[in-house]
């Protein structure tokens, strides 16, 4: 339950950062060192998974170091890139994550 409501604070937060941007005022990008990158990809995939049952979403992933980056906005990123893949891929096709 505490995911969720945080991906839910992460989704208002994502809103409120494309309508500051649509207005000029950029989104801010918090890089972090050694960023929780497998962690927050596969937590956002669980919760994709959770609302689409009937689509098969299979994650791939190999990072064998640190990664900087930041870990809200490519959830972000990732969570569009799925749910679009869903939403405008061939019926029946696995969705894969690498």
């Amino acid at each position: 339950m505490q995911s969720s409501l945080h991906r839910m604070h992460e989704l208002i937060e994502n809103i409120m950062l494309h309508a500051k941007s649509r207005l000029g005022g950029g989104i801010s990008i918090l890089a972090q060192p050694d960023a929780p990158l497998v962690s927050a990809i596969t937590q956002v995939v669980d919760e994709i998974r959770f609302v689409s049952a009937d689509h098969d979403i299979m994650v791939e992933l190999d990072v064998n170091r640190p990664v900087t980056c930041d870990p809200a906005r490519l959830a972000q990123a990732v969570s569009n890139l799925v749910t679009n893949a869903i939403k405008h891929g061939a019926p029946r096709t696995p969705v894969v994550v690498r």
